[in-house]
């Protein structure tokens, strides 16, 4: 493999191997450099495999977060598959615990705060990890955090590669509703998995003893009995037990550490990226009371698809926002720019994200995903033309356009 190249990558040198695949040290024509894996030869004719590694790539790849690996892009090397990756100077948690190495108070504090950012950060995009651990959490030579392998992540309401009874993840650190069914899980279970890692970078110990305990053994702890925090500080004892209740309704949601007890549970409460916001549940949807002048509820997530003007107001009615209505949330709110779409936070402090989903044009092909978003208003401006709200990192504004064209749908409540 040495000296072929990937996307403008040339491998060097070979970084290190496992079960799944090859990673391999490279550089681009400037000395840009990355970490090219590669899926081993055997494994590259299985579809359900490949199809996990494109899903991590495309995952990947949409992330824009200062403690997220990044990824460049995806291809192949002589018919395997490989994801050209950020390359990081340091090592995983699990490398560090085994060599005997003990973390001190303002290293763990540090990396609990980063992770938390993260999370949060990929939860608002309805991406849900499903196997943090220590192995997946990277310290690079500055001693910040980088999370790894979105390799059996699952999308909100989209892919997922977990069939039904199968379990995906790491047991020792899994949920109880992982443990049942890995298929049926949220954000809640990514929750549970980090506040049993930091229990063992906090003690040095495993949760669970694999040389004196079997898989059935685990499974029934996990479901059943609280986890062992002897050796857990106090205050991090107190911070870290609503994390780990068994019932994910019970956990609170991500917050940093300030020496201070977690929030109070409370099963009214969503994730934003750095951002919380209350439900309001009317009719089987949630809506966010922002706070603006007219009392106008937004709804805290997308329509699925895109529409034209036409069907968005057939299919939403009065419930599609106006002209005025996108004006308000506009002038009224704080816009935050995420990388791929915009935290808007409300007179009130609570807040919504829209995604910039980019659009379907009236050929029917779909562009600007990521860098680009627009909701269709109820508002004509003439026959062939309606007002829409477009956004983009430079960009907030109303515009009108063809009617024809397949935009995003965000739905208000008066």
């Amino acid at each position: 493999m040495q000296g072929k190249t990937i996307i403008g990558f040339e491998l060097k040198r070979p970084l290190g191997e496992g079960g799944m695949a090859e990673v391999w040290y490279a550089e681009n024509e400037i000395g840009k450099p990355a970490a090219v894996k590669i899926l081993n030869k055997d494994l590259s004719h299985n579809d359900q495999i490949v199809e996990r590694f494109k899903n991590e790539a495309k995952i990947m790849v949409k992330l824009d977060h200062p403690n997220i690996r990044q990824v460049y892009g995806y291809g192949e090397l002589d018919g395997r598959h490989a994801i050209v990756q950020e390359y990081i100077d340091g090592d995983d948690l699990k490398a560090l615990l085994n060599s005997g190495r003990r973390f001190t108070d303002a290293e763990i504090e540090k990396w609990w705060n980063q992770m938390v950012d993260a999370l949060n950060y990929t939860h608002s995009m309805g991406i849900v990890h499903r196997d943090i651990k220590p192995s997946n959490i990277f310290i690079d030579r500055r001693g910040n955090v980088r999370l790894l392998d979105f390799g059996i992540a699952k999308i909100k309401e989209g892919f997922s590669m977990t069939q039904t009874g199968a379990m995906m993840g790491t047991l020792m650190y899994m949920s109880s509703e992982q443990v049942r069914d890995s298929k049926h899980i949220d954000y809640r279970t990514d929750v549970y998995s980090l506040a049993v890692t930091f229990v063992h970078l906090l003690t040095g110990r495993a949760p669970y003893d694999t040389n004196y305990s079997d898989d059935y053994t685990i499974r029934k702890g996990i479901v059943e009995l609280s986890l062992d925090m002897t050796g857990v500080p106090d205050s991090w004892q107190q911070f870290l037990e609503p994390y780990l209740a068994k019932n994910p309704q019970q956990r609170p949601v991500l917050m940093e550490f300030n020496g201070k007890s977690a929030p109070e549970p409370n099963a009214k409460t969503i994730v934003g990226a750095n951002y919380l916001s209350e439900e309001t549940i009317i009719e089987g949807s949630v809506w966010v009371d922002l706070g603006l002048p007219s009392g106008t509820l937004w709804k805290d997530k997308n329509e699925s698809g895109f529409y034209d003007y036409d069907a968005a107001v057939r299919s939403f009615g009065r419930k599609l926002p106006t002209k005025e209505q996108f004006e308000e949330l506009k002038e009224s709110c704080q816009w935050t720019w995420t990388g791929n779409g915009y935290n808007v936070v409300g007179p009130s402090g609570k807040s919504i994200f829209l995604h910039a989903e980019g659009r379907r044009n009236c050929y029917g092909s779909e562009d600007y995903v990521g860098s680009d978003g627009g909701y269709w208003s109820s508002t004509p401006d003439d026959s062939n033309y309606a007002w829409y709200f477009r956004f983009n990192s430079g960009e907030v504004s109303m515009r009108y356009y063809d009617r024809c064209d397949g935009r995003s749908v965000r739905l208000v409540r008066d």
